[in-house]
Parts: C-alpha cells; structure tokens; sequence
C-alpha cells in the first residue's frame, strides 16, 4: 500500500473513532425518556463500532463503554413508545468485545507484564465481566416475559465465548455454571441455548489446563467423566451436534497425561482412551461397506504424543516398555504415524545402553584388581594403578548412569562405592599409591548427583561429610557444588539451598578457604529449576548479585549456566506466561545467552497447547532469525546448531506445515554448506523430524517430495537414513493411497536390511502402513499377501521382531469384511482360528480380542443371508467366556450384531429369542451389556422380518416392537430417535391391517411429531405404508401434495429435534451404524 493512502487511512480511523466517542458520550448522557427510535439504532450501531475496533485495538475501555451502551439499550427496551430491539447478533459483538480483550491479557498471548485480568480470584476482575453481562442480558429477557420480537435471548455462541476464555485461563468450576445454566436454559425453551461438542470441548480444555496449571488431579478425573457422557448423549440421541470429535479425546487424554506426573494410575486411563478412540474409528472403516459412524475421531498425533508423555512422566517401571508397545500399536494401526520426539525419546533409550556399560566398566574392574593383584605378586610398582586408575572408572559410571533411563537406580553409584572402600582394603594392605583423594571422593560424589535416585543428594552428603571426617584430605568447593548437583537432580531443592546457604555463612566466617561462585548458585539455581519454581531460582540470582556487591567475592558474576537454569526454571513450571516471559529474559540478557537457553525455549514453544499455531511459528522464525543476527554482530555462543533446526524444523512438522519445514532443512543445509561448521552438521533428527511432516500426505506430490528429502539423505555423506526414515515415506505414499509404491520402498528396506544395514530394519510399523493402504483400497489378496510375509519372516533370523499382532490380524479380518467376496467369512474364520492356535501355544500377542470376534459377526452380517449358524456358534463361545475370559466376553455391540443377524435369518421363533437376549442384557447388571438405542432398533428392525406368517407369531412381532418403543419413550437415558420412529412404522405396516394399521399409525406418528424427530426419511416412507386419505388427515395437507411434502412445509416443532443435516453419506439420522468396537467404557478401568 502506497505510504500516502495508509496516512489517509489512518486519518480516517481517527476521525471515525473520534465520532464514535462523541456519539456514545452523548448517548450514554441521554434520559431515557428523551430516547427516540433513532436513537435506539444508534445504541446498536455504536455497540457494533466498538466491537470492530477491538480488531486492533484490545483497550479493557472499550468494553467498558460497550457494556455502558447496551445497558442503556436494555433500560429503553421495555418501552412501547420506541422501536427498541436487541438481537442475537448485538448481544454476541457485547460478549466478543470482552472475549478478544480478555484473550489479549490471557497467557496465551504475548505479554510484558502482568494485568489486573489474571487475578481471578477477585469476583470483580475483567475476567469475570463477561459472565456477569450475560447473565444481566438473560435475567433481562426473563423481566421482559420472552419479549423475543424486540429482545432475543444468547445463543449457544454467546455461552461458548464467555467459557473459551474461562477455559484459557483454567477456570474450570466457572466453566461448569455456565453449562448448567445452557442445560437449564434449554430445558425452559430456549433451544438456541443447547450444548453442542463446541460447548463440551471448551470444558474440557478447562479441565486440562487446570491439571496442567494448577496440579489439580481431580479435574483429569472430571475430564473422563465429560466425554464418557458426551458419547452416551451421542449415542442416545444421534444429534450430530453433540458428537465427540478428535479434540474431545486428545484433550481428554492431554488432562490425564499433566495427571500421570501427579499419580501414575492416570498414565493406563490416557492410553485407555486413545485405544478406545483407536478402535471406534478403525471399526468405521469397515461396518456398513465403510459407512461407519466414528470416522471422525482418527487419533493424530497429538493423542500419541499425549499418551506417550503420560508413560514418560509416570516414573513406573514398565513405563519404557509401554511407550514402546504404544509406539508400535499407532504404527500398526495406521491412525497416525510416529510422533517425532517420542521416537527420538526411546531411540536415545534404547540407545544408552545401560546394562552392557555396567557389564563392561563391571569387566574393565575385574581387570583392574587382577592388574593389581599381579603386580603385588611380582612386586612391580611399575605396572600398578594408582587413585587416577580408579577415578576414570569411576568417571566411566557417572557417564553410564548420565545416560541411563531413569539414572541406572544407583546401580553405578553402588559400583563406585564398592571401588572406593576396595581402594581403602588396598590401602590398608600397603599400596599407599592407592589411597582416596579429594579427587576419588569428587568422582564418587559424581556419580551420586547422575543417579538421580531419591536417596542421591543424602548418599552424595554423606560421602561429603566423611570426607570432613578423615584426615588429609578436605573437600572443596568442587564438591559442594556437586554436593548441590546431586540434591538437585533429585528434586531436593531446600536440601541444595541449605547446602548453599551454610557455604555461604561458613565464608563469611572465614571456616573455610574458599567462598561460592556463580557455578554454586548455578546448581542451586538448577535445583528449583527442576522443580519447576522459576521465583525461588530468581531469589538464589538476586541473592548471588547482593553477595557479590556486598561482599566483593570474586567469580560471582550471572553466567550462562544461571541463565539457563532460570528459562529451564519457567519451562518446567505450571506458568501460564512461560515462553513468554523467556523470550524476554533472553532479549534482557543477549550477552549470556546461548544456544541451550534458546532452545530450552523452542522446546516449550513446540510442546504449548495453549499458544496458536501461528504465534508459535512465527516466534519461531523470529528467535531463529534473531539468533543469527546476533551472530553476525559476534556473538558466537549464540550460534543455532542442527539441533536449534531440528526444534525449528519439529514446530513445523508437528503441524503438518510442510512447506516451512522444508524451507528450514534446506537452510540449514545450505548454512552447513557456506560456514562449515561441525555444530551446523545436518543430522538423522532433522532429516527423520522433517519427513515426519510428510508422512500422512494426502497427495502425491506430497509423497514425491518426501522422497526427495529421502534422497537428500541419501546423497549426504554425513548421515544415514535408517528405519524411521524408511517409515515416514512408506506412510507417506500409503496414506495418498498408492500402495504399490509404498511396498516397493518397503522391499528395498528388508534389501538394504538383508544385506547388512542394521539401522534399515523394517518394524511392523513399516507392514502396518503398507497393510493398511491395501486395506483401504479393498485390494484383500494384497492385504494378506503382506500379512503372509510377515509370518514368514518372524521365523528368519533377525526378523523374530515381524511376528504379526492381534491388530495386525485384526486389521487383515476388516479388510475380508469389507471386500464383500463370497469367500470373505472363510477366510475371516481362518484368521480367527490361527489366532486362537497361536494363542493357545503360548502367543499372547496374538489373542482374539472382542474386536476380533465382533469383527467376524460383522463379517456374517456382510452375508446375504447373515450366516446365522455360524455367528450364532461365535455368540455362544463369547457367552461362555464370560467368567473365564474378558478379553472376548460380549459388549452391547455383540448383542446388537447378532440381533441384525437374527433378523436375517430364517429362525424359528426367532422375535422371542430376540426378547430373552434383550431380557438377558437389562437384567445383567453389567455396564458392558446394557441395551442402548442401536439395540432396541434393531430389534424393532427385527419384528418386521417375523420367522412365519401365523397369527400369533405376527401378534408377538406387533407387541413386542410398540412394548420396545413405549420402553425406550420411558428412559431417562434412551429416546427414540427419527430411525426408531421409521423401523416401528415399517413394522407396523407389515404386521397390521386395516383400522387396527390406521389406529397405530396415527398414534405412533403424533408421538414422532410430539418428540420433534419426524424427518423426511419418515415422510418418504408414509406412502408406500398408507393411503392417500389417511397420510392427507395425519399430515394435515391436501392429498395432491402427499408425494412431494417435506419436513419445511409442516410445523416446525415436527422434526425440531431431527438431524436433518445431509452429509454425502446421507442423512445422519437414519443412516446410523453400530460400531463394532466391543469397547469398554472410560471408568471401567481405574
């Protein structure tokens, strides 16, 4: 835009904003009495200003005078002498006003001090105005006796902004009333009010930011609650506008995952919830030819991510060995591909090699005593170890139990303890040479602080103190700084503050012969960083800086390790403003910061859930950005390495950005290029984090271009690519549903594995991808070609690890299901007695699930005829598992499968068995097997299809369907829905004549219409079961239009609570699907 028009612009806005002040000063200065209907449009126009202005401007003012306006809208709307109305639409710029300022002073965005908003414990705070104004508007609306011509109540908008920024800020209770108010709201009439999956996802994100925020537990437990319920109200009603989503669960499982660091119990019911998700949505892909009503959950990354981070903060000690069961399970089941830092995460687990460093610096000891042994025996002094011998032992394990999971369990620090009292026995014999110096104890007292053990800061301070003990030798201050270390890896940060603080005062006495420095401070700083409490480690700094000038100590000045230690102190904490208020002490403090610090930074920018996507990528171009500038200014410790991109380039990709974290791989390879330096050298993470954006293409190009960043690998001499690299491109080509290419780069991986390469094994990841994408493309032979491979490789030496798994199998049963080949229950049946074979030698990988078997009664629905004998033999070995195997006991879904196979089949008395199951499932007392609404329809389904024609068998038919529909017309829990209605009418034509067909249809059709279900599906229906004269007096419409009427031209009240949404699918509301997850419930599992 040229320079001049923007100055013309802004003199315009001025101007215009000018007159808005006027006009509302005098507005507000306005007697009522004096107010005229121009006047009262005025009010609502100026209302309407004030909220575009807020577009960029966030001034707490402007809501002021908005809400000033509108109470002077509401004191002029109860009078008739003016035209003074109140819609929808002013109501929700009022609110908005609020909502955007609020959201501008939240944590989520940028900020350089704190604001009066935060305080939310204050009832009068800014953050609590918009409740109040909405609850003023609809207390209004009650005085004005529903006046909805000139005051129009909120909606379900105007709710849904007020809990957005409750939820922002972690208000969870607040959050909770305005629910209940929508519920009760909605239950006077005001329809508009409804909770939708909007409403219910926006409480939900208040309960996770209230785990995460404030350590609260219980609201993780309030989480699996909400959508526990959000799926029953789902599968109650049908209303697509209530129905759980991907964001429902992920943030579910995030609530348990910030719980899991509190108490472990929540790191199960996090994976709980994504295997649920997993299997509602891999059982869509394949019930009703593919129509399946779960297609909308596919788990993401983001639930993997959530998941895993659970296990990784349960401290449990199967934790490692679950996150990599977790890790295979996504990858088989093709929902989602490897999350980038979970796999570098157990790489570098599995990586450390924790036992075979114990075993060879165990072997190395073992040669280092028979060295000394031999030498006492020839008396060569020559060929003795001395202390600087066991020292660099003793160094070997700090490194080994550093890069342990978990600190080894003090399995190296027990180690070293061992060596130092061995160096006293060799002492006492007379090797003088091999008598513990400070150095040994410093060693020692090492390896202590990298155990990270709950006893580590004591077992250093005792090994401290006995040093003090003996004589001729004295610790220093090395020692009490990793004195400090070790109660700071520990999480003991009073104990390593005191530890401080008595060197501190020892000093100052002159006890000892050295004072603290800024290493000192730096690892006490370090110990409340650990805990996450950024305040007491900007205490220990201050502290430090008060000495120095005080005392005049040399070395006391704030380096980067205090630096570092204080951004690590706000990443670990509970801080609504963390990265925020980071990115300010690194501007604050450029002549200290280094690359850790910043990319301490970027690793909390890249893990918020709370920060848009855009804030967090364009902060991240900026720091990138900023970091080079500075380098070119000579700064070179602030210098980004491959691991500052690979945390840029991670940013992107987790966000399928692509296109960006292409761009950032090729700068950094084209830094590399010019400057040559070792710390810009491009490594697998980068490459492997950047493919990772690629490997749920949608496109070909997409997947082309993963293959270009493969072979961009390929040709750099400085890396290789491995498996994981591999992975991403076959899932790359698998999800843009080319699964030729995707096997074909599978096979060249087993090559290049076969002939050497170790880092190119294939995982069931890699078959998992490539099975899925035959799957999905209905190509079975393919698809069990694949699983046929895999069992022959398990048997090969170096592929034991390709034994297919039940979700293998499973998914190999789907894709029989959905081929629709006559052969297709044959070979399901197949699958599931190799699977009971493999289990019952020993295999528990293997074992059929109720998935399994629910799959194979979907299987024989697929059948024209539903193949009852063999799904009833199915029935009956899931029935008597119940009290000797749960993994296949039947779930409400079997029931329900096996009604629908029962209404197919040409079985005797086939209504009353139906009944007796029905009577079975509600009398159980199991939560598993309670009838729900797909049930009970597909037992009316099934008294349409009576086994003979008799009188009496087609009497019981009749009765049993109206006793279902009155049944579920009774629940608190179950309704019927516009299917329900269309299966009792179809049934009822077929099984009733004549006045008594008339007297039931007329009755049954005004408890549709009564229920607000009728749709048009219904009326489509109407004529092919009625006559013209009957259809023309239910409806009330003229007979000429009974063909062509739809739901528009009868009353709305009809099919108000009708989904009357079409989707290419059809329509929602008839056609529904039972899922056949078999899945538990959410609180089924503590």
């Amino acid at each position: 835009m040229p320079l001049t028009k923007g100055i013309v612009n802004n003199k315009r806005h001025d101007w215009e904003k000018t007159q808005l002040e006027k006009t509302t000063e005098r507005l507000l200065a306005l007697n009522v009495s004096d107010f005229t209907s121009a006047n009262a449009l005025e009010l609502t126009t100026a209302i309407a200003a004030w909220h575009s202005e807020t577009t960029t401007n966030k001034d707490m003012e402007i809501f002021s005078k908005v809400k000033h306006l509108l109470e002077k809208l509401l004191e002029i709307s109860s009078l008739q002498s003016i035209q003074a109305e109140l819609n929808v639409d002013t109501i929700n710029k009022v609110i908005d006003t609020w909502r955007k300022i609020a959201n501008h002073n939240a944590p989520t965005k940028f900020q350089t001090s704190p604001s009066f908003a935060f305080d939310i414990s204050n009832p009068d705070s800014f953050i609590h105005e918009g409740k109040q104004i909405l609850y003023y508007i609809c207390e209004h609306h009650e005085d004005l006796a529903h006046n909805d011509d000139k005051f129009q109540h909120p909606d379900e908008k105007s709710f849904n902004m007020i809990m957005d920024v409750l939820a922002k800020f972690g208000i969870p209770h607040q959050a909770e009333l305005i629910l209940d108010f929508m519920s009760d709201l909605t239950k006077k009439g005001q329809v508009q009010c409804r909770p939708s999956t909007i409403t219910y996802n926006t409480l939900l994100s208040a309960y996770s930011n209230a785990v995460r925020l404030n350590k609260d537990i219980d609201h993780a437990e309030k989480a699996i609650d909400l959508l526990e319920n959000m799926i029953s109200l789902y599968e109650d009603t049908i209303n697509p506008d209530v129905k759980p989503d991907v964001v429902s669960f992920a943030t579910t499982i995030a609530a348990c995952s910030y719980a899991a660091e509190y108490n472990s119990n929540y790191t199960q019911r996090a994976e709980d919830i994504l295997f649920m998700m997993k299997e509602m949505y891999e059982s869509s892909l394949y019930e009703n030819g593919g129509n399946g009503e779960w297609l909308n959950i596919r788990p993401n990354s983001v639930c993997f991510s959530s998941a895993i981070h659970a296990w990784s903060k349960s401290g449990l000690p199967e934790a490692l060995e679950r996150a990599s069961s977790l890790y295979n399970e996504l990858s088989d089941s093709d929902f989602d591909n490897e999350n980038t830092a979970a796999t570098t995460a157990l790489l570098t687990i599995y990586g450390n090699g924790l036992d075979n460093n114990i075993k060879g610096i165990g072997q190395a000891e073992k040669y280092l005593y028979d060295m000394i042994d031999k030498s006492s025996e020839k008396g060569n002094k020559d060929s003795m170890p001395t202390v600087i011998t066991f020292t660099s032992l003793m160094t070997c394990l700090a490194e080994s139990a550093s890069r342990s999971f978990e600190g080894d369990g003090g399995e190296s620090a027990r180690q070293a303890e061992a060596m130092l009292n061995k160096m006293d026995e060799y002492f006492a014999q007379g090797h003088l040479d091999l008598r513990p110096s400070t150095i040994t104890f410093n060693a020692l007292i090492n390896v202590w602080s990298k155990t990270r053990t709950p006893d580590a800061g004591d077992r250093a301070a005792f090994w401290l103190k006995e040093m003090e003990e003996r004589e001729n030798i004295e610790p220093d201050l090395v020692c009490y700084n990793t004195v400090i270390a070790a109660y700071a890896k520990c999480g003991q940060a009073e104990e390593a503050e005191t530890i401080l603080r008595n060197l501190i005062s020892a000093a100052k006495k002159g006890q000892i012969k050295f004072t603290p420095n800024c290493v000192t401070f730096a690892a006490a700083i370090d110990a409340h960083a650990d805990n996450g409490d950024p305040r007491k480690a900007e205490q220990l700094l201050d502290l430090m800086n008060q000495i120095r000038d005080e005392e005049g100590w040399a070395d006391m000045e704030a380096n980067d390790f205090c630096l570092n230690g204080i951004v690590k102190a706000y990443m670990k904490s509970k801080d609504r403003n963390k990265v925020e208020k980071c990115l300010k002490l690194l501007q604050e403090n450029r002549q200290i910061c280094t690359e850790v610090s910043i990319s301490l930074v970027l690793e909390g920018l890249s893990k918020s859930k709370r920060l848009g996507q855009r804030y967090i990528e364009d902060t991240a171009k900026r720091i990138l950005e900023s970091m080079w500038e500075q380098f070119e200014k000579g700064n070179r410790n602030i210098m980004p390495t491959s691991a500052t991109y690979a945390s840029i380039i991670n940013i992107f990709a987790k966000r399928q950005n692509q296109r960006d974290a292409f761009h950032y791989l090729n700068e950094l390879l084209d830094k590399y290029s010019t400057l040559s330096h070792h710390s810009l050298k491009p490594s697998v993470v980068c490459y492997n984090t950047c493919l990772h954006a690629f490997n749920k293409a949608s496109t070909e190009e997409e997947a082309k271009k993963a293959e270009e960043i493969l072979d961009l690998m390929i040709n750099d001499i400085h890396v290789e690519p491995d498996s994981f690299s591999m992975t991403n491109v076959i899932s790359a080509w698998a999800n843009c549903n080319n699964p030729e290419r995707a096997e074909a780069i599978l096979n060249n991986m087993q090559t290049i594995y076969e002939e050497g390469n170790q880092n190119m094994k294939p995982t069931t990841v890699s078959f998992g991808a490539v099975l899925n994408a035959f799957a999905r493309t209905g190509n079975v032979t393919r698809a069990k070609d694949i699983v046929d491979h895999m069992e022959e490789l398990q048997d090969k030496e170096g592929f034991e690890e390709m034994k297919p798994n039940s979700v293998i199998y499973n998914t190999l049963i789907n894709a029989f299901a959905k081929s629709k080949e006559d052969s297709a229950l044959e070979n399901a049946l197949k699958v599931l007695n190799k699977m009971k074979n493999l289990r019952e030698n020993g295999s528990t990988t293997v074992a059929p699930t109720t998935v399994t078997y629910n799959s194979i009664l979907s299987t024989c629905l697929s059948t024209k005829t539903g193949e009852y004998d063999i799904a009833r033999k199915i029935f009956q070995e899931m029935e008597l598992s119940k009290l000797q195997c749960d993994d296949i006991a039947p779930t409400t879904v079997t029931y329900t499968i096996f009604l629908r196979i029962l209404a197919k089949a040409n079985v005797p008395k086939k209504s009353i068995i139906a009944e007796q199951i029905i009577n079975t499932m509600e009398s159980d007392g199991n939560e598993k097997t309670q009838p729900n609404n797909f049930t009970y329809d597909a037992l009316i389904k099934l008294c349409g299809r009576p086994s003979s024609n008799d009188v009496e068998t087609r009497r019981h038919c009749l009765t049993l369907a109206l006793r279902t529909l009155g049944k579920m017309q009774e629940m608190d829990h179950i309704q019927p829905t516009s299917f329900t209605y269309g299966a009792v009418l179809a049934t009822v034509s077929k099984l009733s004549k004549g006045k008594q067909f008339e007297s039931i249809l007329k009755k049954v059709f005004q408890d549709c219409c009564e229920d607000g279900v009728l749709n048009d599906s219904i009326l489509n229906l109407l004529p092919r079961i009625a006559k013209p004269n009957l259809l023309a007096d239910i409806l009330q419409i003229d007979r000429n239009r009974i063909h062509s009427v739809s739901t528009k031209d009868l009353p709305e009240s009809w099919s108000r609570n009708a989904e009357n949404k079409v989707t290419k699918r059809g329509q929602r509301a008839v056609s529904r699907s039972v899922h056949n997850t078999g899945r538990s419930r959410i609180k089924s599992k503590k």
